[in-house]
């Protein structure tokens, strides 16, 4: 079905995530890594070592991305003196 509308992913957990948020009213943005295409029509049996290693190296590379980011962000909140 998700594929009919023109999804290229489903993601696990971060629909449910974000529509949580949304009903607290907290502002939120997500990012989402795939780890496992599994993929319907090549379907193959997991290896959940290949899993943990693409989410390790995935995280190492966006920590660098979004840690020197969201520094931005506070300093500039901090210094500016918005909230």
């Amino acid at each position: 079905m998700l594929k009919a509308i023109g999804a290229d992913l489903k993601g696990m957990s971060t629909v449910p995530e974000v529509i949580a948020m949304n009903h607290l009213s907290i502002p939120c943005a997500a990012v989402s890594v795939v780890t496992d295409e599994c993929a319907t029509d090549n379907l193959k049996p997991i290896n959940i070592a290949e899993v943990i290693e693409r989410s390790w190296k995935s995280d190492v590379v966006l920590s660098k991305i979004f840690g020197s980011e969201f520094k931005k962000i506070i300093y500039s909140k901090i210094f500016s003196g918005k909230k």
